[in-house]
This record gives structure tokens, C-alpha cells and sequence, in this order.
């Protein structure tokens, strides 16, 4: 069956969430988590990144601050929809989540399985790659426990070497702006995470400057935590952290 790699946008109550995915990624990795918040009456909208989701030579023409301003519409959406707005990413799309969280005003924050750096060693010559290889082409089967939830995701297997080097720009960016962002946040990630550092959720929990922050960790999930073996236990973390971090507490 073909993913249907479009925005979604579910209609909901006063409370909303932004779902922003991850890099390379698209809108189906993180459709099952908008359809369980909005069936607790929640107002959705899962944005899909400039470049994703269509095709690798569109992605080559965009940079982070493209994925900024993308993310930025949608949570001018949302505000305009919601009058309490969370806003929830996976892996790059933790990222914009941090980079928004750092310089607007909303309810809270959700970062899933968000780099502060990538295992591969090879990922720190990108910027010089990207001058000799265009093309980053690999028939590796992301890093998920379960077999099924490749069936649930849609990305690319040929990327642009150019956008490894937006996505380290991105994590630059975020980690200089980390202590600006003070707002409660819940940050989810995988043991079995294998794609970025292993620190990566302490070193968000550490450096932020919220007083109200969570750790969370998934005992059997790789990368993609929201489709992944323990995806209902990530949704329902997500929804009870928004729930008990509205202003008055929503009934």
C-alpha cells in the first residue's frame, strides 16, 4: 500500500499539536500519533518539511532555515486555530521543535529521538563530501525493532550529501540556542537509538533552561519512536504530558 506523504490536518477542541517529522522523512511517521491526540479531542496538524516526501532532487534545493519557516506556518496555524498550542518533533523535526521552542511563546514541547550529533563519523566531513559526492544512496532498512514499521514510513534512500550539511547547520544552531528555551518540555528516546548519540536526550535535558523537563527513554525502540515497537506508549506520553501542562488544566 502507498503512504500517502501530504500534511494532515485533524480537527479538534481549543487544545492543539503541531507534529513536525524528521529529516529525509515525511507526514506518515507521524500520522498515527496525530490520529490517537486528536481522537482525545485534540486539534492536529502534521506539517510536511519543504523537500520531503516529493522528491531527492527537491530536497537538494532546500536548506534548514527552508524547515524553519515551513515549521513556523504551521505553528502560525495553529495559533490561529488553538488557543493552547504543544508542538512535538521527531529526530531533525526535534530539532525545529527546540529552534521554535527557543524563540516563540507556546504551551510545551516534544522532542523524539533529536540528535545533538549523529553516530556516523563520516557525518562531520559532510561539508566537505558535499564539494566531490552528490548522492548519498543506501539500501539500509531504518534503525527500528520492529519489522513491520517500515511499512509505516516513507523515505529516501537516495539523499543529497547537501542536506546532511543543512541538518549539521540545524543541530549547530539548536545547541547554541538550547538555553534560551524555557518552556516545559518532554524529551522521548529510544535505547536501541542507534542513528544518533546515545547522550543526545541528556545533553537537550541538561542544557535547556526549563524548569519543568522530562526525560523519558523507550526500553525496546530504535530511531523512529512514533512508529516503531513501543509507538502507543510514546503517543500516550505525549498526550498525558499535554494534558497535565495546560493552563487551567483541561477537563
Amino acid at each position: 500500500m502507498e503512504l500517502d506523504t501530504s500534511q494532515f490536518s485533524f480537527s479538534g477542541g481549543e487544545v492543539g499539536c503541531l507534529l513536525i517529522h524528521g529529516g529525509g522523512g515525511s507526514p506518515p511517521e507521524m500520522r498515527g500519533m496525530g490520529e490517537y491526540l486528536n481522537a482525545q479531542g485534540l486539534t492536529v496538524h502534521g506539517i510536511r518539511l519543504p523537500g520531503h516526501g516529493t522528491t531527492p532532487e527537491e530536497l537538494a534545493t532546500k536548506t534548514w532555515k527552508d524547515f524553519i519557516g515551513a515549521a513556523e506556518g504551521g505553528l502560525h496555524q495553529m495559533t490561529d486555530l488553538c488557543q493552547q498550542v504543544f508542538v512535538a518533533g521527531l529526530s531533525m523535526g526535534g530539532l525545529i521543535t527546540l529552534y521554535l521552542a527557543a524563540k516563540h511563546s507556546f504551551n510545551g514541547a516534544i522532542v523524539m529521538g533529536t540528535p545533538m550529533g549523529i553516530q556516523d563519523w563520516r557525518f562531520k566531513l559532510v561539508p566537505i563530501f558535499k564539494w566531490f559526492i552528490k548522492w548519498d544512496i543506501s539500501d539500509e532498512v531504518p534503525n527500528l525493532t520492529d519489522p513491520d514499521a517500515v511499512n509505516r514510513i516513507f523515505f529516501y534512500r537516495r539523499r543529497p550529501v547537501s542536506f546532511g550539511h543543512e541538518v549539521l547547520k540545524l543541530i549547530r544552531a539548536v545547541r547554541h540556542s538550547l538555553p534560551k528555551v524555557k518552556m516545559p518540555i518532554l524529551i522521548m528516546q529510544g535505547n536501541k537509538d542507534e542513528t544518533i548519540i546515545t547522550e543526545s536526550a541528556h545533553i537537550i535535558h541538561s542544557t535547556v533552561a526549563s524548569l519543568d523537563k522530562e526525560l523519558f527513554f523507550l526500553q525496546n525502540s530504535g530511531h523512529a519512536i512514533t512508529v516503531d515497537t513501543e509507538r502507543q506508549q510514546v503517543w500516550k506520553k505525549a498526550y498525558e504530558f499535554i494534558q497535565s501542562r495546560l493552563n487551567p488544566p483541561h477537563e
